[in-house]
């Protein structure tokens, strides 16, 4: 893994039946964000996690927490942001990212690479749920949420106030540029509005 991260202990989907439905929903979101991203739905997959709430390798594997996916799973605008953001991460420029980039030597530069790269993902998430119309409230409410527990007290994150405003100024550069492209090229933007473009039925 590039970031350096232990990967978490993968659970059987099929001892998770009850989990079968909320990972179905989540497949709608999972086409349109790699679209976004640049990428396709086959390079993305899900797996249930023991622990956590979400994160992705370099075989695009998203790790959802199953009793995160559990609790959260029909929240659809939270839902769609947790995935934004790991899709963001866009894992399968990784490798490319190894041979171009020299990687950091230090864990403080560890940090600050990783700190990078998180924000660049939460950007990421911003400007996608203003695509896909799509309320970044919820995700920036669950993020306050967890101010001062472990996760957010690791040095890899910012702060969480931090992160809901690159999640928010991600969507208020994108809605501002969808608005101007709808007003300037209303049939160029009916045709490529990825909220549309992308049928729900998968």
């Amino acid at each position: 893994l590039l970031m350096g991260d232990l990967l978490p202990k993968i659970l059987k989907k099929e001892n998770f039946p009850h989990l079968n439905k909320k990972l179905q929903k989540l497949r709608k979101f999972k086409k349109k964000l790699a679209f976004l991203a640049g990428c396709h739905d086959e390079d993305f997959e899900f797996e249930l996690a023991s622990s956590g709430i979400a994160c992705v390798d370099e075989r695009g594997n998203i790790y959802l927490g199953e009793k995160f996916l559990q609790l959260y799973g029909d929240e659809e605008e939270l839902m769609a942001g947790v995935l934004g953001h790991e899709i963001g991460h866009r894992p399968n420029g990784w490798k490319d990212l190894r041979k171009q980039q020299h990687l950091p030597s230090s864990i403080p530069e560890m940090h600050e690479f990783r700190r990078g790269e998180e924000t660049k993902a939460d950007y990421f998430m911003g400007t996608a749920l203003a695509e896909l119309k799509v309320n970044p409230e919820p995700v920036s409410h669950f993020l306050i949420s967890l101010e001062g527990k472990d996760i957010q007290q690791s040095p890899l994150y910012y702060p969480s106030p931090m992160r809901v405003e690159i999640i928010k100024t991600g969507y208020a550069d994108r809605l501002y540029r969808l608005e101007q492209s709808q007003k300037l090229f209303p049939e160029f933007h009916r045709a490529t509005n990825a909220a549309d473009l992308i049928a729900d039925d998968v």
